[in-house]
């Protein structure tokens, strides 16, 4: 896991869980942010949010 993708899953829990929310909270596209956060669970092989 690195900075980014660690800011990304915090920033996203703070957020409600709500990855719309938190995305315009960082500036980035929600694509982006739901695109790092598949490739940080598929990294530690873990689900982190039920979609």
């Amino acid at each position: 896991m690195d900075i980014k993708q660690m800011q990304y899953f915090i920033a996203v829990v703070e957020n409600d869980f709500n990855i719309s929310q938190a995305s315009k909270f960082l500036h980035v596209s929600q694509p982006a942010l739901s695109q790092t956060i598949s490739v940080l669970e598929k990294n530690e092989n873990v689900v982190l949010f039920e979609r």
